[in-house]
């Protein structure tokens, strides 16, 4: 009967004794630990040398001990693995904020652009409607011209009905030279308008963007998390910020107004600042943007890494069991370091954990959004008539 050695296991290294051993010298064995946390029976090395050359079968024991520890380590290695991979995507979530300011950035940029070629197309309809007025005032001349002319007519006609009849006609040609000129005019006015109205609107917009842009920003200043609390603090501190600095857009919607009503510059009215901020007003008063429940997402938030937490500690026994049973299934024992359960239960927590971290920091970004992409379009048809027609 073959004689193996039974392992006890009390916190610290596992001390071999063989079956039916009463503790003396010739029946005790040193051991030595692996690299995968293993121990081994010292001169095993020595043993399989010696077997190998006699190609025996214990030499085949050996080798499958070997690969069985290389599996272990292997094991070890794909789950720090599988930790970094889940650390650099919780990386890559956290840049999402930071991205977004910058995109706010690259829009005030934009309407800088585009307050710039308005300013040009100001100057160019400001430029046109000088040359009408110049026009009008030669058609103007020439009208008074006629009139006199007329009165020359007018005169002459006593003498022939035939020099009425041109006087009507004469008449009737200044009065469509006249008409021509206002239309003429008109038109002027209304491409400066539109222009000024495009201006206008670029300037209000950045306005609007400003104020809407307040929560995105206490976003990104929540965003970061003290790394020596642990998740749950994390997830209690996060939703404290976002209910404290929850915005109150009623009071948003007037102090927004009364910023667009304090708009001045050269190339636009306060009177279409005024016109916008009263049409602002009232749109803004039906706007309502639901607060969320942050105590309910708390609890729901903490009883998921509750869940996270007894889970990674089942995978670790798990884990565990499967290891033995692939020993006992080669006919050996496993022996396992003391704490290796706690730490293996901890790497799986660890990534549970910054999964459900990831999805609260996703589902605040989302209220938020939503929200935002609301306020934005309050005035927003009546700006786009505006651009559209010219301010008709």
């Amino acid at each position: 009967m073959d004689e193996r050695p039974e392992f006890l296991v009390r916190g610290e290294r596992a001390s071999p004794v063989y079956p039916g051993a009463s503790g003396s010298q010739s029946t005790r064995r040193r051991f030595r630990e692996t690299k995968s946390g293993l121990l081994l029976p010292e001169g095993l090395e020595d043993q399989q040398t010696s077997a190998d050359s006699l190609g025996g079968k214990g030499g085949g024991r050996s080798q499958a001990g070997r690969w069985s520890g290389y599996a272990l380590n292997l094991f070890s290695v794909l789950i720090q693995l599988v930790t970094v991979l889940v650390l650099w995507w919780t990386f890559q979530r956290t840049v999402i904020p930071i991205q977004q300011k910058e995109l706010l950035a690259e829009q005030a940029a934009r309407l800088e652009r585009e307050n710039k070629r308005a300013a040009v197309s100001v100057a160019k309809a400001q430029a046109t409607l000088s040359a009408v007025n110049e026009d009008l005032d030669a058609q103007r001349r020439e009208l008074a011209h006629l009139k006199r002319e007329r009165l020359r007519l007018e005169q002459e006609s006593r003498e022939s009905q035939n020099a009425a009849v041109l006087a009507r006609r004469a008449e009737e040609r200044a009065n469509a030279m006249e008409r021509a000129a206002r239309a003429a005019a008109d038109r002027a006015n209304v491409s400066l308008e539109s222009a000024q109205w495009n201006i206008f609107a670029s300037t209000a917009m950045w306005v609007i963007y400003e104020f809407d842009s307040r929560m995105a920003r206490i976003n990104i200043e929540n965003a970061g998390a003290d790394a020596n609390l642990s998740y749950e603090d994390r997830v209690r501190e996060s939703l404290k910020k976002a209910s404290e600095s929850w915005l109150d857009y009623e009071v948003v919607v007037n102090e927004t107004a009364s910023e667009i009503r304090q708009l001045r510059s050269p190339y636009f009215t306060p009177m279409m600042a005024a016109e916008f901020a009263s049409v602002f007003e009232s749109e803004g008063r039906s706007f309502r943007c639901q607060r969320p429940d942050f105590a309910a997402m708390e609890a729901r938030y903490l009883a998921d890494l509750a869940s996270a937490r007894a889970t990674s500690h089942e995978k670790a026994l798990a884990e565990m069991r499967e290891v033995t049973a692939k020993y006992a299934s080669e006919g050996r024992r496993a022996v396992f370091e003391s704490g290796w359960e706690k730490r293996t239960a901890e790497i799986y927590f660890i990534s549970d954990a910054a999964v459900i971290s990831l999805g609260l920091g996703e589902e605040l970004r989302n209220i938020t959004k939503e929200c935002e992409d609301r306020f934005v379009e309050i005035g927003s048809a009546f700006l786009r008539s505006k651009t559209e027609t010219g301010g008709e």
